[in-house]
């Protein structure tokens, strides 16, 4: 493709210099150094523009050899590393969706060079290539493919989701189409913004029947947005030909009222031309259609081998011979993109929302926002728990949820419970999900871990089992970190229960669980050092193991397998926790216990209830309301 560009753009120019001088092969220009040269040539496009309610552009391309050189090299640049994404998808290091973008190189180089970083770009699943183009580069789209975390996506958004902020680069999507008037968005805003910048927003044939385009088509026309709807027509869907599902595959008309080019998107200076020649229409005149007559040379994904609908010899004839001299920078690339470590398991919560602004409103409690954590409103309960003691603490009878119960309209009560998890896990992503820089912290956590942590080490050395020593090194390091969140942030530590070690076995024995290996003996064991380290750093704790087995029904009463809690061990864990902080009213400020918050609310009640005598008002959000519990 570029070399068949370059000869004959090579043809043109001596032709025009000269009627009978001889015709000039790209290697001779290379040689001497015309890859320098800022000497402006005209090039006639391969093919003329179709064109839809509007004037086509010019035939005649101005450019340099400079500029020529530089496509080719970017564009064999673009070829190798998609031939490199191939072979490592075959040897298992790219996981996943993978779609290849060569043969359609000259529509991410032509559009490119029509265009500057500040206009936006978005497109579909097929966009390492884009990504590249947008000034990318190759370690960094390696790392990704292969899940690093040296990954423009830090590894978690795999082959369909590149993103390249700094470029205006919008990333690929995996939903066919949905990325369309994700574009139209993008275009609204620059609008909004009196930016003097476009959207290239890139849609396969594949997508071009779907309703969403022709919704996103009518919007962007009827507020003249300064987009430009990029259909890369390569002729095939996954196994389906484009006469086969279109009744009318001339895509740049699709748009009706919205003008449309046809352009030869395997001609890199045809691209460049039509895209600039759009950009100067849609910041005039709004949304324009070009359809880029392209080719892929790989089928649609890696799991689909485009030889069952297309014969060799269509792929042979279409594919140009390209320079292998980029070889070696794609190798180098693949080598330090290997050497990328995996992401950390904190990155699962990385990038999910703006600024925390997620775990504010997660932690965000139901008075108002700015409402300081030091005031008397908007005491909340944070647990931070794991199984087995959490796993149904929220259903019916479950200890969170009467807890929930007790404080509502008070505090809110969150879950920060994962299944399987121990304290070396949990230290991993601490300060993600209490990070020390939120703007709102919460008034009580109530912690405990010891259950999995205690469970006996498998012979394969993995499971959740946490040695003792670790265990009390851990425990010490999320109470250090809990109380350096705010000096209103109280800590309750809950100390490993003890379970029925025979109704366990019979509960699991048929069970993928009957090789973990648990017994009440370490849970003391556990328990007792987690004591321990509560009163070294003279923290609250709730000695459940003890307070349990005070009950004499308790090894029938206090489970329903013998793991997990019933309602009746439910209510000796509230029980339990109630206790510290009714005694703990003296000693911390604010108070916690329930009986010394007042109801609240998001604001003032506008409906006040109206007083007995009837001559005033009350607002029931200033009332401290109490009701009779179980567990007064």
């Amino acid at each position: 493709m570029a070399a068949a560009i370059l000869r004959r753009v090579t043809h043109t120019t001596t032709t025009a210099a000269a009627a009978a001088a001889p015709r000039v092969s790209p290697l001779p220009l290379l040689a001497r150094g015309v890859s320098d040269s800022t000497d402006t040539i005209t090039v006639e496009t391969s093919a003329p523009f179709m064109n839809h309610i509007v004037d086509p552009p010019s035939r005649s391309v101005t450019t340099t050899p400079h500029e020529l050189l530089t496509f080719f090299r970017d564009m064999s640049v673009m070829r190798r590393s998609e031939i490199a994404a191939d072979s490592l998808y075959k040897s298992k290091l790219i996981r996943g969706f993978c779609h290849l973008y060569d043969g359609q190189e000259a529509v991410a180089v032509g559009m490119e060079a029509a265009i500057t970083r500040r206009d936006a770009i978005i497109t579909a699943y097929r966009d390492h290539c884009l990504y590249l183009a947008r000034g990318g580069d190759l370690v960094s789209a390696f790392a990704e493919l292969m899940g690093r975390r040296d990954g423009c996506s830090r590894g978690k958004g795999g082959s369909m989701h590149f993103y390249k902020r700094d470029a205006n680069f919008f990333g690929g999507h995996g939903i066919v189409g949905a990325q369309v008037p994700l574009g139209c968005g993008i275009a609204f805003a620059q609008r909004y913004r009196k930016e003097g910048t476009v959207t290239f927003d890139l849609y396969g044939d594949g997508a071009a029947n779907q309703g969403q385009l022709f919704e996103a088509l009518n919007m962007a026309a009827l507020w003249k947005l300064p987009v430009i709807l990029v259909c890369e027509n390569n002729h095939y869907g996954m196994g389906t030909a484009e006469w086969k599902a279109s009744k009318s595959p001339a895509y740049y008309k699709r748009g009706d009222y919205v003008p449309g080019l046809k352009v030869d998107g395997m001609d890199v200076l045809a691209v460049k031309q039509a895209c600039k020649f759009a950009k100067d229409h849609a910041l005039e005149n709004g949304p324009i259609i070009l359809e880029m007559d392209t080719y892929r040379y790989h089928g649609h994904s890696m799991s689909d081998p485009g030889s069952t609908y297309r014969t060799r010899d269509e792929i042979a004839g279409i594919r140009q011979d390209m320079e292998k001299e980029i070889r070696k920078e794609v190798d180098a690339a693949i080598a330090k993109a290997k050497e990328s470590p995996m992401p950390d398991a904190s990155e699962l919560f990385t990038n999910v929302y703006v600024n925390d602004c997620g775990l504010e409103w997660r932690l965000r409690f139901k008075s108002k926002i700015e409402t300081s954590i030091a005031g008397t409103k908007g005491k909340g309960s944070c647990v931070d728990s794991v199984h087995p003691l959490l796993q149904y603490s929220f259903s019916n009878g479950g200890w969170g949820a009467a807890l929930a119960d007790i404080y509502a309209r008070k505090a809110d009560i969150l879950l920060r419970g994962y299944i399987g998890w121990n304290t070396r896990r949990a230290l991993q992503v601490m300060d993600k999900v209490f990070p020390k820089d939120s703007p709102v912290q919460p008034s009580l956590v109530i912690v405990y871990f010891g259950g999995n942590d205690s469970i006996a080490a498998h012979s394969s050395g993995l499971g959740p089992h946490v040695p003792i020593d670790e265990y009390i090194d851990n425990m010490r390091k999320i109470a250090e970190h809990l109380k350096s969140l705010s000096d209103k942030t109280r800590v309750i530590f809950l100390s490993c229960p003890p379970l029925n070690e025979e109704m366990l076995r019979s509960s699991t024995s048929s069970t993928i669980l009957s090789e973990i290996v648990r017994t009440n003996e370490t849970c003391r064991v556990y328990s007792d050092a987690c004591v321990a380290l509560c009163k070294e750093m003279k923290l609250k704790v709730v000695d459940l193991w003890h307070a349990m087995q005070k009950r004499e029904d308790w090894m029938t009463a206090c489970f329903t397998d013998g793991l997990h809690l019933s309602e009746e061990g439910s209510n000796i864990v509230v029980e339990e926790i109630l206790k510290v902080l009714k005694e703990a009213d003296d000693e911390w400020e604010p108070r916690l216990h329930w009986k010394a918050l007042p109801t609240e609310f998001a604001e003032d009640s506008p409906y006040d209830l109206v007083s007995f005598a009837g001559d005033a008002t009350v607002n029931p959000s200033e009332w401290t309301i109490h009701r009779k519990i179980p567990w007064d």
